[in-house]
């Protein structure tokens, strides 16, 4: 189903009078914008190498082609759980992710993170393992997109947008190893999921900027729980509101 108005996303973008207002951050992650020129656009690769912990973008995006390529027909979320769990199982990188002890998700947090509100994000934000500074690092991070709802910004300027916002994090003193590794993946996981939305469609993969929360609420939510939670999280949740 397609969630609206979640309070909480990925970028800032407004685009007016021929030029584009880019947020930018600053060494706190604090939100400011920018306007720049809008120049011709050019497709970019999604991946980031100077960010240690772009594997997770790309894994879970590779799952979601094997799961589109596999032209499932809509079903309930413990059988969509158990066809990701199956193309999980059968990716090396993933199964290394999720070692010797690992958990699913839950159809119940599925529904419910599919079916959350301003109030069930901001519970989500202060669950995760972060220190009070990354908690703070990452509502400036998710709370911006929605309130201004992204108007075609071409995705070369959300890439370049989250590329700088990954080096703010990185070099970030304040933010604890912790921090910093949740941050990141989740900006991997915003990079590749809206290139996965914005590309040419050969299948029923929804375009609409704002069904990319249902990833990013899905990855922050499982990322208490390692690497291969929050991917398979970040899966089932956009897929449903997808559906």
């Amino acid at each position: 189903m397609k969630v609206k108005h979640l309070y909480f996303g990925t970028l800032l973008v407004l685009l007016f009078s021929g030029s584009l207002a880019l947020t930018s951050c600053n060494a706190d992650g604090v939100v400011a914008n920018a306007p720049i020129a809008v120049a011709r656009p050019i497709m970019v690769d999604p991946a980031n190498e100077a960010n240690a912990y772009d594997y997770v973008g790309r894994i879970h995006n590779e799952l979601l082609e094997r799961y589109l390529d596999a032209s499932f027909q809509q079903a309930s979320i413990p059988v969509l759980l158990q066809r990701l769990d199956s193309l999980g199982q059968l990716h090396p990188e993933f199964k290394l992710l999720c070692g010797s002890d690992y958990v699913g998700p839950s159809a119940t947090a599925v529904t419910e993170i599919s079916a959350a509100t301003i109030t069930a994000a901001t519970s989500v934000v202060n669950a995760t393992p972060l220190s009070i500074y990354g908690r703070s690092t990452l509502s400036n991070f998710i709370s911006f997109v929605l309130d201004f709802s992204a108007v075609g910004a071409e995705y070369e300027e959300v890439h370049s947008f989250l590329v700088s916002y990954e080096s703010t994090l990185v070099s970030n003193t304040r933010l604890t190893a912790q921090d910093r590794e949740v941050l990141l993946s989740l900006s991997s996981v915003a990079r590749y999921s809206l290139y996965a939305k914005k590309k040419p469609k050969k299948n029923r993969w929804d375009p609409d900027w704002d069904l990319l929360v249902g990833n990013i609420f899905g990855s922050i939510a499982g990322s208490g729980d390692g690497k291969a939670h929050s991917i398979a999280l970040a899966l089932a949740v956009g897929i449903v509101q997808n559906e």
